[in-house]
């Protein structure tokens, strides 16, 4: 498995500097001033700066983009969320593979080629994606996403820096902390765990439900973004090793009907999952003694219980943007198909409509 190196600030200034590289990030990170202010790197010191658009990486840019490129890059610098660091991912397969995005739906094409490395520069702490080996594309044409997966697309390197993530938005900070702390929840629960993540897992849930709520009272402090950030960087190491599950793949049909961010889907459905799943959750003792000790639970239901009442208190609700195709969601959920194998319950179409009419209605 690789795992990305973690650099400091003056070791990606050394990089830029040595490299014909291309900045990877959205007019916003462009346009602020930050990149100067806070990396000290002028974008003068890039071969090329690439603009992708705000939101979900998009199929039909990504494909416009990557004919763009310079033939001559040695690599690519993710400035970002997990948006801008996917769409990095992709774009990194594209020129190698000269290719199209939705090529990979579905494994429909192998990534066969060596690609060029992606330095990844988190700017919020959710997502992972600065140390997994997944990229998520939304299809243009469908509207629906798919996940790309390979050990390749692992970004090489990654720079943690909590000062780009102090003036987010309370909203993408519950997303994105919230999308993290469900990684680790589904790895560490699903029948598919294994030792590392059985381990990482409760460090990184412990961790988030103790900095979010403060980051959400004190977006400015440092240390807790700190945690928040090395807390998104091991999310994407456990699922590297140990899967999403149910949530997430619920997650990825709903989000054709709901406009709501990837974190938040995920935080609206935790807790009908939870309560479907309850029953069927059996970590090994050390295990769970592990996970109980780092939260500061005496039981599993009790920690449960909390998790489901801590998505409730957030008051998230659904955005809906068309009217919501039950019978497609299920037969897209269906085509994930270690689904079953993996979820600690057994799960069928009768038991997965109800989850679903409970979580939009």
């Amino acid at each position: 498995m690789n795992l990305p190196e973690i650099i400091d600030n003056e070791a990606l200034k050394d990089i830029v500097g040595s490299k014909n590289l291309a900045l990877i990030c959205s007019k916003n990170w462009k346009d602020n001033g930050k990149i100067e202010k806070i990396l000290s790197l002028s974008l003068s010191s890039f071969k090329q700066v690439v603009l992708v658009p705000s939101g979900e990486p998009e199929s039909k840019s990504l494909d416009k983009i990557s004919q763009e490129l310079d033939p001559d890059l040695d690599g690519l610098v993710a400035l970002g969320g997990g948006s801008s660091i996917d769409s990095a991912k992709m774009l990194a397969i594209l020129k190698a593979e000269k290719s199209y995005c939705t090529d990979y739906e579905f494994n429909k094409k192998k990534i066969t080629k060596k690609l060029m490395p992606v330095i990844a520069i988190p700017t919020t702490s959710g997502s992972g994606s600065e140390s997994s080996m997944y990229a998520v594309i939304n299809n243009s044409q469908t509207h629906r996403k798919f996940t790309i997966t390979h050990n390749s697309i692992v970004p090489s390197k990654v720079l943690l820096y909590p000062e780009l993530t102090t003036d987010l938005p309370r909203r993408i900070t519950i997303s994105a902390g919230m999308d993290a702390f469900i990684q680790a929840f589904e790895a560490f629960f699903t029948k598919d765990s294994n030792p590392i993540s059985a381990y990482l897992a409760p460090t990184v849930m412990s961790s988030i439900l103790k900095n979010l709520s403060y980051v959400i009272k004190n977006p400015g402090d440092l240390r807790a973004r700190k945690s928040m950030q090395k807390s998104s960087f091991l999310s994407g190491i456990c699922i590297n090793y140990s899967r999403t599950g149910l949530i997430h793949t619920i997650s990825m049909a709903l989000s054709e009907y709901y406009s709501n961010l990837h974190g938040e889907l995920n935080t609206i459905i935790m807790p009908y999952v939870i309560k479907y799943n309850k029953n069927y959750y059996n970590p090994p003792k050390e295990e769970m003694n592990f996970l109980l000790t780092m939260s500061g639970f005496e039981s599993l239901n009790s920690f449960l219980d909390y998790v489901i009442s801590y998505c409730q208190e957030l008051s998230l609700v659904l955005t809906q943007n068309k009217i919501p195709d039950k019978e497609r969601m299920i037969k897209r959920i269906f085509q994930d198909s270690e689904l079953c194998s993996v979820n600690p319950r057994e799960i069928n179409e009768i038991e997965l409509l109800k989850i679903i009419e409970c979580v939009i209605e």
